[in-house]
């Protein structure tokens, strides 16, 4: 089940240029938020999620663009916590392979200008800028600033230089109880109790602990409250819970997905791979991908 979210499916028109990655199918109750997405980019063609980290905002940007995928010609999401350069050049790149033609320089030095005097000219584009942590505001700053007629979506931790705003917020205890009850396979209550009350609503947490529990037989539970209870990295112990119980195989495979596709894969399960399994360059390289 991890496996299978870290992996891009071909979900698109080979027309379309996407990067999207599926949005989880248990993701609940962002109708409001959702609609207000769609408000803001039909209004003033840019919005932004506001919270701190594990509050969803990267799901319910994803979840605004595959529900509105026929609307857009262009659909891609950046990694902030990345260098932002070259993912805008594999987007010029692709861009220039799709219409058969160097519309756009790849030279870095006048690449990302010639990207978006490309991108003025159009209209049924979506950009994505994510994970973008308190203080960071200003690698985007070209882009808040910004005259054009397609979408930019913002999920971000400071508000700083940013207007029309959509707050991520932690779930209410009914909210944590249905998503906890939509991922666990035994709908215990003492379970779904647990996740509910030792998270505080942080949905990547609830998320995270009901994985945990579903694969690993005989878990202990108990166990598990005491090591939440006493962790500052909530986030963290699950991923090291998680990848004690993998086999080594499985966990060569997902560092081979994370050479791959390493947009897709956290640092925390990087962090959690023996290094022996990548060495040098890449590895390091590896280890700075984002949650």
């Amino acid at each position: 089940m991890i496996i299978m979210l870290l992996i891009s499916g071909s979900i698109f028109a080979q027309s379309q240029i996407s990067n999207l990655v599926v949005s989880v199918s248990y993701f609940i109750n962002h109708v409001s938020q959702l609609e207000k997405l769609k408000e803001n980019l039909n209004k003033y063609k840019q919005s932004s999620v506001v919270g701190v980290s594990g509050m969803g905002k990267t799901q319910l940007a994803r979840m605004y663009a595959y529900e509105n995928k026929d609307n857009y010609n262009i659909i891609w999401l950046i990694d902030c916590n990345l260098n932002i350069e070259p993912q805008l050049l594999k987007l010029s790149k692709t861009i220039n392979t799709e219409v058969k033609s160097s519309v756009i320089s790849e030279d870095m030095a006048v690449m990302k200008k010639d990207l978006m005097v490309y991108l003025v000219s159009k209209d049924k584009w979506l950009l994505v800028f994510d994970n973008l942590e308190i203080g960071e505001n200003k690698k985007i700053e070209d882009f808040i600033n910004w005259e054009y007629k397609g979408n930019i979506i913002f999920c971000i931790q400071d508000d700083e230089l940013l207007s029309n705003i959509i707050k991520a917020n932690a779930f209410t205890k009914p909210e944590a109880a249905l998503l906890a009850t939509n991922i666990l396979e035994n709908k215990n209550l003492e379970l779904i109790n647990c996740l509910t009350q030792a998270f505080g609503g942080y949905p990547i947490l609830i998320v995270q602990g009901a994985q945990i529990l579903n694969p690993i037989q005989g878990f202990n539970l108990e166990k598990y409250k005491k090591k939440i209870k006493a962790s500052k990295d909530k986030i963290e112990l699950n991923i090291k819970l998680v990848s004690n119980e993998l086999k080594p195989s499985a966990k060569r495979l997902l560092d081979g997905i994370a050479l791959l596709n390493n947009q897709s894969v956290s640092k925390e399960l990087l962090n959690s791979m023996p290094k022996s399994l990548v060495k040098g360059r890449i590895f390091r390289n590896a280890k700075t991908i984002s949650d």
